[in-house]
């Protein structure tokens, strides 16, 4: 005979709260009581809970994009960075320049250039 299942709607809250708090799922996961095996097999059996995990998790996005917006309107210029290097990476995200040569000496040199400035208008 089966064990009874502990997917039950007290558990699912719980995970959603802690996803929507911004929290991995292992950790979801463990805020229920929980493993990481298990919360996978309920996404894969229950096709609800995992459009739920997919709203929790834009709960999570749209709230602190709306806090990093609200500061950024606030005059902090670096939660506008911030927020533009995630989600603009590819135009307003920092590069990183690696340089690795051997001197005649054996010595290894590594150069690491930072371009925090991102690229400027085309």
């Amino acid at each position: 005979m089966a064990r009874p299942t502990k997917y039950c709607r007290e558990r699912t809250d719980l995970i959603l709260a802690a996803i929507r708090d911004g929290l991995p799922h292992r950790w979801a996961a463990a805020v229920a009581g929980i493993s990481v095996p298990t919360l996978m097999r309920w996404r894969a059996r229950y096709d609800n809970f995992v459009v739920e995990i997919e709203r929790a998790e834009a709960d999570f996005v749209a709230t602190n994009v709306a806090i990093v917006l609200a500061s950024a309107r606030g005059g902090k210029s670096e939660d506008a960075r911030w927020l533009l290097e995630r989600r603009a990476h590819e135009d307003f995200g920092r590069r990183e320049v690696a340089e690795v040569r051997q001197q005649h000496t054996g010595e290894v040199v590594v150069r690491v250039v930072y371009d925090t400035d991102g690229p400027g208008p085309d």
